[in-house]
């Protein structure tokens, strides 16, 4: 199966930027179906725990670490710089540790997730009543830990 002409173009820039995954990349897809999607796991430096997934199924990009995951338009215009808009700019936040994800659970039930910024304060129970206590994952694990909700 070979990838489609979506995957095929965010592949090309996706390899030019981190090259070295190519090894890491396999097609996937419907047997039914004569072109299949990109899928890349990336897996954590040493010392971390969680790989990164970036999968191109239904003409989106899709980027997915630790309990995230977000969907982007590809190609993005020449003006889009925002990690939010190009997912290749929102990888290299996550390798950079410029962004960590935070995700609330109540005990080992999950009740969502988000990306912020590292440099920001986290306040983990915001917007979420039942949270016990949120986890905070970086790409190198640097800014790993839980954070216990005070009760009320």
């Amino acid at each position: 199966m070979e990838l489609g002409a979506f995957s095929l173009a965010f592949a090309d820039d996706l390899f030019r930027v981190f090259p070295e995954w190519r090894a890491l990349a396999r097609v996937q897809g419907e047997d039914d179906l004569a072109t299949g999607y990109l899928v890349v796991e990336v897996p954590p430096p040493s010392g971390a725990t969680e790989p990164l997934h970036v999968w191109t199924e239904g003409d989106e990009v899709t980027v997915f670490f630790d309990a995230y995951h977000t969907h982007f338009e590809w190609p993005v215009g020449d003006a889009v710089v925002s990690s939010y808009e190009n997912p290749i700019t929102f990888i290299r936040e996550i390798l950079a540790e410029t962004l960590v994800v935070v995700s609330w659970w109540n005990d080992g039930e999950w009740l969502g997730a988000t990306v912020q910024p590292a440099s920001e304060a986290i306040k983990p129970w915001d917007g979420c009543g039942r949270t016990t206590h949120a986890r905070i994952r970086s790409w190198k694990g640097t800014f790993n830990r839980e954070v216990h909700a005070t009760p009320l």
